[in-house]
């Protein structure tokens, strides 16, 4: 079928009510996030704040721990135009959708030549949504986990051929480059593609994906040139041992088995839980090798290699490479989202090719119950105010919009760690890794009321 014909047989209702589907999936998984009404980690402290107090654009190619996040402080840019009471609201609302609209993506007929059946699209698409290891779901902190798994979506798709489409995946492309760490690692998978293709319009997709992943790779080294920091000394033993827990028992263990189960294993037989991985490790490998000469190899390819290389990514830039050497899990397990949809996503297109429809569809379904058995007690971030709450500090906020001199503004924050910093007329911002509450002097008065900072 013709790419007009796929696009003809496609209903674009049925896109937007698998959307919604996912949509009302990932929100039942953190209810909390997107009822409490506030701000969570750099959401609030990064994202907010920066919007507050530099003026637009002022804030989008403002590097955060070394890397840019276009796309989070845009939207946090345009969620300035609403009351401050309604943001974290509405952080939630476009963080859970993005995360929703991505996952159904692969739905799309674009998708049909990668893996044909409508049906098992479907079914990966929901399982993408019961995924493990989404500790940051729904937070613009965490978007730049979900643009990877876009990014890499674009490039096993075929390339539009109308301006139309050209336009808007460039437009795609660039904010999922501009937006995500983790995209750096497709360089040499964007590159190889567009030296080798043979079709005009992917060859341009292609070369223009790697030329700015490139341009970005560059600036970002020279950003991080010097700075990079990690806790304690970086011994060549912890990344062994890190790879092992992060690979074998986070990636491959607790992505195929659901966390809980993987976490008994863990707890019981560690042994028998990297015996799993590495037989499934040396299965793939096997299999990809026999197949290589297959056209559908090259996108499995690229979704497993692509996120591998990420989770080696993340040990280049994680502050806990020591300690995730001695946990029996991975804890941080934001560093695993990207890599365990690319692995879902991966696997569900290499079993199409490989397996009945019944074994496929007998694997998915064990897989689907061992993610529903996982879901509850996974950990998220997001969880209630304890002791300071966004509405609490309305009146200083407002206080402070109407100084007429320089002035800042330490609004405290319990969920889970640092509060933003917002100034007025030049103040002074002090960095949250500093200790906001006592750099700035700011201190809770009783029932909760903020007091307003004065400059030195």
């Amino acid at each position: 079928m013709s790419r007009l014909g796929q696009l003809a047989d496609h209903r674009g209702w049925k896109q937007l009510l698998l959307t919604a589907a996912v949509l009302a999936l990932l929100a039942a998984r953190v209810p909390l996030y997107w009822r409490t009404g506030e701000f969570v980690a750099e959401d609030g402290w990064v994202f907010f704040a920066d919007a507050w107090n530099l003026a637009f654009p002022g804030s989008l190619l403002l590097p955060y721990a070394g890397y840019f996040h276009v796309l989070p402080r845009l939207l946090a840019e345009l969620c300035t135009l609403l009351p401050v009471v309604s943001q974290p609201y509405a952080y939630a609302a476009l963080g859970l959708a993005l995360n929703a609209a991505i996952l159904s993506a692969f739905y799309l007929p674009a998708f049909r030549p990668a893996l044909p059946s409508d049906a098992t699209r479907l079914g990966l698409v929901l399982l993408l949504a019961l995924a493990p290891h989404a500790q940051n779901l729904g937070l613009l902190l965490g978007l730049h986990w979900y643009l990877a798994l876009a990014l890499c979506l674009l490039l096993i798709a075929p390339a539009p051929t109308g301006p139309a489409g050209q336009l808007g995946l460039g437009s795609v492309a660039l904010l999922c480059v501009w937006s995500s760490p983790s995209t750096l690692v497709l360089i040499p998978f964007a590159l190889l593609a567009a030296w080798r293709c043979h079709d005009r319009a992917d060859r341009r997709k292609f070369g223009f994906i790697g030329g700015t992943l490139l341009v970005v790779a560059l600036l970002v080294l020279w950003l991080r040139v010097g700075h990079a920091e990690r806790t304690g000394d970086f011994r060549w033993a912890d990344l062994a041992a890190a790879l092992d827990r992060l690979v074998l028992r986070g990636w491959l263990g607790a992505s195929l088995l659901g966390p809980r189960l993987a976490g008994w294993l863990a707890a019981q037989a560690p042994l028998f839980l990297d015996v799993f991985a590495l037989a499934v490790l040396s299965g793939l490998v096997a299999t990809l090798w026999k197949n290589r000469a297959r056209d559908f190899i090259r996108p499995v390819i690229l979704l497993l290699g692509g996120g591998l290389l990420m989770l080696v990514l993340s040990l280049t830039r994680t502050a806990y490479v020591a300690e995730l050497a001695t946990l029996a899990l991975p804890v941080h397990t934001r560093y695993l989202t990207a890599p365990t949809l690319l692995l879902y996503v991966g696997l569900g297109i290499l079993g199409a090719r490989l397996l009945s429809r019944a074994q496929l569809a007998a694997a998915l379904g064990v897989l689907a119950w061992l993610l529903v058995f996982s879901l509850p007690g996974q950990n998220h971030w997001a969880r209630g105010a304890a002791t300071y709450h966004l509405r609490d500090a309305l009146p200083a906020i407002q206080q402070l919009e109407q100084q007429t001199g320089p002035a800042s503004l330490y609004v405290p924050a319990d969920i889970p760690y640092w509060g933003p910093v917002l100034e007025k007329n030049g103040g002074v911002l002090i960095p949250p890794g500093t200790g906001l509450a006592s750099a700035v002097g700011a201190r809770p008065e009783h029932e909760g009321r903020l007091v307003p900072l004065q400059l030195l």
